[in-house]
């Protein structure tokens, strides 16, 4: 029966030490895994030719570009965790001051947080004077000089975020953790028709550190991570497996 391995499949790294905590790589854009061994040659005598050869180094190797960001692929490459809670986000003020001298926020900013470029926060909206501004909070709003009508404003401000809010943390001592690494793909035949499912189970792997953010006009992200295995220490002394499973 013919074989074909078509399309690119799913991947999850499962966590090597608690098995519960998944990160599933669904929409996959590539992967590529790549299985190479160095041989150390044995010589002796008078002969240019070496009498064996014994293995020195076998090294797996695997990477994925999944189609969709998850913030916990920081925390395969680096190691961090991640926390729920609010935060402070920055907002960016782009805007025309304009005949009525007020600009409204989208957001509440926390006091004292709004810079904007060529202007002075005034301490009340009684003091404000040529090249100042005062951010009411409870409003939501920037008030101006008359001096500013129609000036272009850049800026930023502060605000609180959601309580639901996730952040990854990465401190200077945090390690990337090990992880199980399984990848499925239909197995076709000839007919185009699935004839069984293929699985490759790395049993431990670790990432390499790198993580690339690297964004582009009007371009999906896809974040890639590359993976290299590791010894898992299994009494079958396996590194890992390719199992076919016909249907």
């Amino acid at each position: 029966m013919k074989q074909i391995l078509y399309g690119v499949g799913k991947c999850v790294l499962k966590d090597f030490v608690d098995p519960k905590q998944i990160v599933a790589l669904s929409k996959l854009k590539d992967v590529a895994i790549n299985f190479a061994s160095e041989e150390e040659a044995v010589t002796g005598g008078d002969s240019p030719y070496p009498i064996t050869y014994f293995a020195k180094d076998k090294s797996i190797t695997l990477s994925a570009t999944n189609a969709l960001f998850d913030l916990k692929l920081l925390n395969v490459t680096q190691g961090a965790t991640v926390t729920t809670g609010a935060i402070r986000m920055t907002e960016f003020i782009e805007a025309d001051v304009p005949a009525e001298l007020t600009i409204t926020l989208e957001n509440s900013p926390i006091a004292e947080t709004t810079v904007l470029e060529g202007f002075e926060a005034a301490n009340d909206e009684a003091s404000l004077a040529e090249g100042k501004y005062f951010v009411d909070t409870t409003k939501k709003q920037i008030k101006f000089h008359s001096s500013a009508s129609g000036k272009s404003v850049n800026g930023i401000y502060e605000r609180e975020s959601a309580a639901t809010a996730e952040t990854i943390s990465i401190l200077k001592d945090t390690l990337a953790k090990p992880f199980t690494f399984v990848h499925r793909i239909p197995i076709y035949n000839d007919n185009s028709q699935i004839i069984g499912q293929g699985q490759l189970t790395v049993y431990k792997c670790k990432a390499s550190g790198a993580f690339e953010y690297n964004l582009q006009p009007q371009t999906a992200y896809a974040p890639k991570i590359e993976l290299k295995a590791l010894d898992p220490k299994r009494a079958d002394k396996k590194l890992w497996d390719f199992t076919i499973e016909t249907v």
